[in-house]
């Protein structure tokens, strides 16, 4: 083993005793040894940092001067890291064994910025709820990463170096989505490739997002696309289909926002100015001049994973 770890595992934290030894359990675990923990510990007051620290030298403590948000937290924790390869661990998600072995021979198969795998998401209590496993090809993936974003964050493995060469990293800008603005600008200039099993569990924790986190999902996904095609000229018509939804599944959000506010009037002006994209706007906006319950019918979480998972290409992904 080298003296300097050939990843860096970053895991930011604000009061998460919770599962937090279960996390960073699952990284010892690891069949591959060759890492390191950045532990970022955004200004916790519970017992985090008596948990972190009850570990060995391969967790780096950190405690930071001021507590932001969780992607300039993150950005910290890279700037500190030492690894050649990031990988970003949440407190309450777990890692499978093989999670760095896996990735570490697939992303070094090729000329790829970055890996990811499967999932399995589990509940507060860690029991099952069903599996999640990449679409996509090796290679490109940008475009269809624009009509489903299919990546958890858990399960991300990306190379420090291209990062710094394009100079990417969280947005100070957003707040509730910062690592879909990162990965799809990545996206937009790189390859990709995938692990076509899960190599982690994600935990599902009910109102895991604030409302105020909500509001913002719909502006920061425009953002981000607005962002992409500022950088990167002609993209938008080179990609027009996929553009045209990923903006459109933006007023979805907006329009889901609404109705948990019970602003129908808001929600159909939202739905209206993309209605004309799909088939599936155009129901979702009649909908909204049937009664409210129809709406949180067929926008529960539930109905979405049985059924409109696959009639509206809608995942847990991108809520």
């Amino acid at each position: 083993m080298n003296d300097t770890p050939f990843v860096s595992v970053i895991i930011n934290c604000y009061n998460s005793e919770k599962f937090l030894r279960e996390a960073i359990d699952s990284v010892y675990n690891q069949t591959y040894k060759n890492w390191e923990i950045i532990f970022w510990d955004n200004q916790s007051t519970d017992n985090s940092a008596k948990i972190a620290q009850s570990y060995d030298e391969k967790i780096k403590y950190f405690y930071a001067k001021n507590h932001t948000s969780l992607g300039a937290a993150r950005n910290e924790g890279v700037k500190v890291s030492n690894g050649e390869l990031i990988a970003f661990l949440d407190c309450d998600d777990l890692w499978l064994p093989k999670k760095l072995d896996l990735q570490i021979k697939k992303i070094n198969s090729g000329d790829y910025s970055m890996c990811y795998g499967g999932c399995i998401e589990i509940d507060e209590n860690g029991h099952s709820i069903r599996s999640l496993i990449p679409k996509y090809n090796d290679g490109s993936m940008f475009e269809n990463l624009l009509f489903q974003w299919d990546i958890s964050m858990p399960a991300i493995l990306v190379k420090k170096s291209i990062l710094e060469k394009l100079d990417l990293n969280f947005d100070k800008n957003i707040f509730a989505s910062e690592e879909y603005c990162l990965f799809m600008q990545l996206a937009s200039k790189t390859k990709f490739c995938s692990v076509k099993k899960p190599i982690v569990k994600w935990r599902i924790r009910n109102n895991s997002l604030t409302s105020q986190q909500i509001s913002k999902v719909a502006h920061e996904r425009r953002y981000t696309l607005d962002k992409i095609v500022q950088e990167n000229p002609g993209i938008e018509k080179k990609y027009q289909e996929g553009f045209d939804e990923a903006y459109a599944r933006s007023f979805f959000y907006d329009a889901n926002y609404f109705m948990s506010i019970g602003n129908k009037k808001k929600a159909r002006s939202s739905l209206k100015k993309v209605k004309h994209i799909d088939y599936k706007y155009r129901l979702l906006y009649w909908s909204l001049f049937l009664p409210s319950f129809v709406w949180k019918f067929i926008t529960n979480e539930k109905i979405k994973r049985k059924y409109l998972a696959y009639l509206f290409n809608i995942s847990k992904f991108d809520d």
